[in-house]
């Protein structure tokens, strides 16, 4: 024991030794130092997860995973049937699913607890919250200004503070991503479906602007899905009804449609993006957007660098896809060009249909599961770095009438200095 003891003795003394030989640490090495622990901790935990991923893919069946790769539109009645049965892993909340904020917290609980009942996988709860004439709050909340206000402005700290606020109310009612925001570039004056949805007519307020209101709705943990690829805003045409055309060339397409997402694939780390129902000839395809692999694949994939979760825009009721084909059929050909999650508002009938077609494509080997399973990965990995699984009891630090007066307060601070930028010229 004494033996022992002594040995320790001289070793302890042999490392204050060794220490204090040596000569002093600057600050440069510790910080490098520091760096690299960081860097192995986080690589650590991504090596973890794709672990967990990987073995949650394989232990989940061919219906689970369709119905990850579904998002629906619904009524009260119908979570159970969509989430037992069907199994779907998204849902998306209309004006007519918001009644008051608390009727909205029980409903949002009611799909996270029959979920995690029922699946494996934590939803996605999605809203269109925008701000301005897209807004799904507004009758419990004060109404946002839009975003061609915002981008007149030319604002970065007001405009992340209204990202911020709206992902602190979101957060509030249990909604976990956002198809917001929108990051068209607005250059046809009278385009009937876009207009001040936009930041502007200027891709680089654009990008400045989405970046900004991205960086606030991330400090709530709220997804951000940028819309509508390849973008929305050279149209005359309104594709809830038809189905419009952007006629400019590729390189203009680029050069300014395409802009803002390729920024922010870059700069802003983006987990989601939307798909448009728009046909770009210039791009060689006759086909919408979201039912064009030249488009989703070989320009959102392969040319831009985009790892994330593709979504389409609505087919279940957009005229710009419905006129052309059945539900289904569009279904089967945005997975096929590379889609992850198929947006269906419309009857649970055609939800049904939708999923039984892709089942029987997969059965006879039209589709591949190895093809379904890597849009699953993409999913679940989204799900894993927003904290969907984790089972922390949520904790509400805002009141409704403290989330309330702060908006009001924020809207003021807007429209003043929207009256500033008017009396200023």
């Amino acid at each position: 024991m004494i033996k022992q003891s002594i040995i320790w003795i001289m070793i302890i003394i042999n490392t204050i030794v060794g220490f204090l030989i040596q000569p002093p640490i600057n600050t440069f090495e510790i910080e490098e130092f520091q760096n690299e622990m960081t860097n192995l901790v986080e690589k650590n935990k991504k090596d973890e997860t794709e672990l967990k991923i990987r073995d949650l893919v394989n232990s989940m069946t061919i219906e689970e995973k369709i119905g990850q790769m579904m998002m629906v539109s619904f009524y009260e009645n119908q979570i159970d049937e969509f989430i037992s049965n069907k199994k779907i892993g998204g849902f998306i909340l209309f004006s007519r699913n918001v009644h008051t904020s608390k009727q909205v917290q029980e409903l949002t609980e009611k799909i996270n607890k029959k979920t995690k009942k029922n699946l494996q996988v934590p939803a996605f709860i999605a809203m269109d919250q925008e701000g301005g004439k897209v807004s799904r709050i507004d009758n419990i909340f004060p109404s946002f200004k839009n975003n061609r206000v915002l981008g007149d402005i030319n604002s970065e700290e007001l405009t992340k503070d209204q990202g911020m606020l709206i992902s602190e109310v979101l957060s509030y009612l249990g909604v976990n991503l956002n198809f917001a925001p929108v990051v068209d570039v607005n250059t046809k004056k009278n385009n009937p479906v876009i207009g001040v949805r936009a930041f502007g007519d200027q891709p680089e307020i654009v990008s400045k602007m989405a970046a900004a209101f991205i960086e606030g709705q991330r400090k709530n943990s709220i997804i951000s899905c940028i819309k509508h690829f390849p973008g929305h805003g050279n149209v005359m045409k309104d594709s809830h009804f038809e189905l419009p055309t952007n006629y400019r060339d590729i390189s203009e397409v680029r050069e300014i449609d395409i802009s803002p997402f390729k920024y922010l694939i870059n700069e802003a780390d983006i987990g989601m993006i939307m798909t448009a129902h728009v046909k770009v000839p210039s791009m060689g395809t006759e086909q919408p957007a979201t039912l064009s692999r030249k488009i989703l694949t070989g320009e959102l994939r392969d040319r831009l660098g985009f790892e994330g979760v593709i979504i389409t825009d609505d087919i279940g009721s957009m005229e710009a896809i419905t006129s052309l084909m059945k539900t289904k059929e569009a279904a089967v050909k945005a997975i096929e060009a590379g889609v992850d999650i198929v947006l269906l508002v419309t009857t649970p009938e055609q939800v049904e249909i939708t999923i039984e077609y892709i089942l029987n494509l997969i059965e006879i080997g039209v589709i591949t599961e190895e093809r379904i399973d890597e849009s699953l990965y993409r999913i679940l990995r989204l799900k894993y770095r927003y904290g969907l699984f984790n089972d922390k009891e949520k904790i509400v630090t805002q009141t409704y009438s403290e989330l309330y007066r702060r908006i009001e307060e924020h809207t003021e601070n807007v429209r003043k200095s929207a009256n500033d930028l008017i009396n200023s010229n």
